[in-house]
């Protein structure tokens, strides 16, 4: 069976196992909104890691060191994917008082999460759940799905 794409797209996007690819909400600038909640799509395979970098994304502020880093680490092993989202380190004009992850990992059907509230999507072998940083940016956020 051929595919066909739009004629305003490309093709197929391939993702290397390991990914880790944080989405924000399509804008047309900077600023429109708030960037509260930001969704993340994980492809477990051993070890990886990810650097979120923020900034206010307007002004050179961050050559005077006005960003914001967050680390993500997955480590996929045989029965359980462990993801771990540290607090961010860093302040810059706008910085969003609080955040959420929308996450998605990208695993076969777990027997047991470590997080509240999390589905299952069948049809994209998809762990899906919402969680929040800790208000003082002191403890990670770690989910572990149990496979």
């Amino acid at each position: 069976m051929a595919c066909t794409y739009p004629k305003n797209r490309a093709g197929g996007l391939f993702i290397r196992a390991g990914a880790i690819l944080p989405y924000w909400p399509a804008m047309d600038y900077v600023g429109e909104q708030p960037v509260e909640t930001l969704v993340l799509h994980v492809y477990p395979e051993g070890k990886s890691d990810y650097t979120l970098y923020e900034d206010d994304g307007d002004s050179l502020e961050y050559l005077k060191g006005a960003v914001a880093r967050t680390q993500i680490r997955c480590e996929a092993e045989p029965r359980r994917v462990t993801l771990t989202i540290a607090p961010r380190d860093g302040n810059y004009r706008g910085m969003p008082a609080t955040r959420s992850y929308e996450v998605h990992i990208h695993v076969a059907q777990p027997k047991a999460v470590t997080a509240a509230g999390w589905s299952y999507d069948a049809s994209n072998k998809t762990v899906c759940l919402t969680v929040a940083e800790d208000p003082q940016r002191k403890t990670p956020i770690v989910v572990r799905c149990d496979l």
